[in-house]
């Protein structure tokens, strides 16, 4: 991921072009419930809507580098689940794990660490 800017790089994730912008909308409406999540989780969050040029350094009011990474994966899984659905339902399932995986590991991050 890229220059940091966090629609960018969920963009890369979702293999559209970083130029294009006509699903930018869509992505931010995507990101912001995965906010949700992740402040309910326990996450300490200085952003709750994403906007354009929202940069992964400004989402934390404390980053842990141990769930940053976590962080980082759990919503581009997230939106791509969402934005992209997978056409079996194994490869949903696949998708459904491991974002709840990375959920676990940033609660278990935030809470241990």
């Amino acid at each position: 991921m890229s220059n940091n800017v966090i629609l960018s790089d969920l963009k890369v994730s979702l293999n559209i072009n970083t130029d294009d912008t006509s699903f930018d909308q869509e992505i931010i409406l995507l990101v912001n419930p995965a906010l949700t999540i992740l402040h309910q989780a326990g996450v300490d969050l200085s952003v709750f809507e994403l906007d354009k040029e929202t940069k992964w350094d400004d989402l934390l009011l404390n980053p842990k580098p141990s769930v940053k990474g976590s962080i980082k994966s759990f919503i581009s899984l997230y939106i791509r689940r969402l934005f992209d659905p997978a056409t079996s339902s194994f490869l949903h399932n696949t998708l459904k794990e491991r974002e709840d995986e990375y959920l676990w590991r940033v609660i278990q991050g935030i809470e241990y660490d």
